[in-house]
């Protein structure tokens, strides 16, 4: 969580230089202590506000440096986590949920994100705004989507059976792939907007739902006889 200006130099580059040397050191550390231990290359890193020695988690340069980050993860073949999800504020209607899901934190490609539901730099948080961050993420989603380049997506033989003039509707290449290419859907995917109130209510009605609603899957048997074990063998090595 370097800080560049205040924990870190003021440049992105130098930013990079810190993040990089405490993540070998813990990976160091990490095989010193438990060889073998899998482990997450990880930097929550943005320039500080030199007015007010605050985070400032919304500068273009916590992008720069989370696509540094990731990159450096990918050098050394290990998992990434370079940067939150949450919005840290909450909008007032759909179309700026939309807005602020451009996606950009995400592109830096990598595997890992936090934040939801984060609010005032990370000071506090909202399951409200939990629903609402992962509204925008699976908004999100969209931008980041990867897509074939081969002879079947580029379509010629599609483009050839339309000719000159004609229209794609119809053909059997658009209803094979335009599922998987085309993003078609304007409306939430967890909130209703036929509830009355605003954005903020809708989505604390959604909590209480979820709340009051949800049962999760019960783990295998198998799975929690191994919890159980390693929480005794914790237990011997403890006491």
């Amino acid at each position: 969580m370097a800080a560049s200006g205040a924990t870190a130099p003021a440049t992105i580059a130098g930013t990079l230089v810190i993040v990089n040397s405490e993540s070998l050191a813990a990976m160091v550390i990490l095989e010193c202590a438990n060889p073998g231990a899998p482990m997450i290359y990880t930097a929550e890193s943005c320039p500080t506000n030199m007015m007010t020695g605050d985070f400032n988690y919304g500068a273009p340069e916590s992008i720069l440096i989370a696509a540094g980050v990731a990159q450096m993860a990918k050098f050394y073949k290990i998992p990434s986590y370079p940067i939150g999800v949450g919005m840290d504020e909450t909008p007032r209607d759909w179309d700026e949920l939309k807005a602020f899901s451009s996606g950009l934190g995400q592109m830096c490609r990598g595997d890992i994100g936090s934040g939801f539901g984060s609010l005032e730099d990370a000071k506090v948080s909202s399951l409200t705004q939990l629903i609402l961050d992962v509204e925008a993420w699976e908004y999100a989603r969209a931008y980041l989507r990867t897509f074939r380049v081969d002879e079947e997506t580029l379509g010629f033989n599609a483009i050839r059976e339309v000719g000159p003039g004609g229209n794609f509707l119809g053909i059997r290449h658009t209803l094979k792939h335009f599922r998987q290419e085309m993003w078609f859907r304007d409306e939430p995917v967890i909130l209703d907007l036929s509830s009355n109130g605003s954005l903020a209510e809708i989505a604390k009605e959604k909590v209480g739902q979820i709340l009051s609603e949800h049962k999760p899957h019960p783990l295998e048997e198998e799975v929690q006889k191994e919890l159980k074990q390693i929480l005794l063998n914790s237990e011997r090595e403890l006491l």
